[in-house]
């Protein structure tokens, strides 16, 4: 099969494409994705080829899975309630995190929302698959009016259809990386709300916001039939004032130097420091990892994410934020620990709430 008539059949037929996007859009698009360095054999791919689970340990992950996973979930329910939020978006910089990787950012009177995630399940049903630890602390009716939702990647623990399909239906521009754009159209989000991405493409937002997006080491699918068709990424934020660095998914590599000398330094990174084995090192930090990645990228604060809110590994669920403390303090490095709904703002951010303890 040609390389075109391979990306023909993945996303559909030519003219459901076309009567969907529109053939200039259609083509646009397309031309993004073959001129990108990084899409070979109608496949993405990473920088340097990397191992998703390390040669060899199938079965041995197979095994700890289900003889050795213990303490992977809390032993009671939780429950948490978000702080609320202002009407009007505040010119300084203000955070909430809601849970995994989801995290809601004000910065310099706009409003967005990283990787959000309401469902309860990690599934294509709605009673399948890893259950959430708490419901998310935002009622989905008080999410503000947002001026854009970030996507890291495909994976269900960061694209969440269900929320995407509602905040699609207000209006809200939704900021992903190539290929994602094409689920998000069979979805039903209209082609004018959605702005697609390869590595090192920016979008300016009102002259005072400036998204870019850039490599990290990590796959996607959310099947057993689309794996590495589409793309990965992380995102800096930039404002006039502050500088943001969401690193959604993915293991540590050289460009964290790159990335902090050429864009950094940070006021705050958000780097995952949870859902880590030895088995699948290379596409996921953990603790240390992230503290390097922090330093490498010159961050001020670091915020971590995707801990503490699904069991997806076979670590204790509150151990990757133990560990983290452990080295962020052996590292000297500012840490913000906020409880899940937390709003912070400015000056107030280097908090340790301990909620995992309670």
């Amino acid at each position: 099969m040609t390389r075109r008539k391979f990306i023909f059949s993945l996303f559909g037929s030519v003219g459901s494409i076309i009567s969907g996007f529109g053939i200039l859009d259609y083509m646009k698009n397309m031309k993004k994705i073959f001129k990108s360095d990084y899409f070979v054999n109608g496949k993405f791919r990473n920088k340097k080829p990397v191992r998703i689970m390390n040669k060899g340990t199938n079965f041995d992950t197979a095994k700890r899975w289900l003889f050795d996973k213990n303490n992977t979930s809390p032993k009671k329910e939780l429950y948490f309630d978000a702080d609320k939020i202002s009407t009007k978006p505040s010119d300084d910089l203000k955070i909430m995190w809601t849970g995994h990787s989801s995290i809601y950012i004000e910065i310099q009177g706009k409003r967005f929302f990283c990787d959000p995630v309401w469902s309860m399940h990690l599934s294509p049903v709605r009673f399948g698959g890893p259950k959430r630890f708490f419901k998310n602390p935002l009622n989905k009716n008080n999410i503000p009016d947002l001026d854009g939702v970030l996507i890291s990647h495909d994976h269900m623990d960061h694209l969440d259809k269900s929320i995407v399909k509602y905040l699609s239906q207000k209006g809200i521009p939704f900021y992903v990386p190539i290929g994602v754009d094409y689920i998000l159209k069979a979805w039903g989000v209209p082609q004018i709300q959605i702005f697609a991405a390869s590595w090192y493409d920016s979008i300016l937002i009102d002259d005072s916001i400036k998204l870019t997006s850039l490599p990290t080491i990590h796959f996607s699918g959310r099947g057993l039939f689309d794996r590495n068709k589409s793309q990965w990424t992380s995102w800096v934020i930039e404002g006039k004032k502050e500088k943001l660095y969401f690193g959604g998914d993915g293991g540590y590599h050289d460009d964290f130097k790159k990335i902090g000398e050429e864009y950094g330094p940070f006021d705050v990174t958000f780097l995952e420091i949870g859902a880590y084995d030895k088995n699948w090192d290379k596409i996921h930090l953990g603790p240390e990892s992230a503290a390097q990645a922090h330093m490498d990228l010159k961050g001020e604060l670091l915020l971590p994410i995707h801990w503490g809110t699904y069991d997806l590994a076979i670590h204790p669920w509150n151990e990757p934020v133990e560990r983290i403390i452990k080295t962020a303090a052996k590292n000297q490095i500012n840490l913000c620990l906020p409880k899940p709904g937390q709003l912070l703002s400015e000056n107030h951010f280097m908090v340790n709430s301990k909620w995992w303890k309670a």
